[in-house]
């Protein structure tokens, strides 16, 4: 995590990932977050798609 100051406020940015199926890519979540509580979020794990991985209607991502 790292702290900053922007507007008059301390803020936090964090980031995660989360890898595609293959593992080729990474999606990737930024989140800003004020003192005061506000929060801005982008990146591209913010609209990314859902893992199959987690999903055993699409058996969990193995192969056929």
């Amino acid at each position: 995590m790292n702290k900053f100051l922007f507007d008059g406020e301390t803020w936090t940015r964090s980031a995660s990932a989360v890898s595609s199926n293959s593992g080729k890519t990474k999606y990737w979540t930024v989140t800003y977050t004020s003192a005061s509580g506000r929060k801005f979020t982008g990146g591209s794990g913010a609209t990314r798609p859902t893992n199959r991985r987690s999903d055993p209607e699409r058996n969990w991502g193995l192969p056929e």
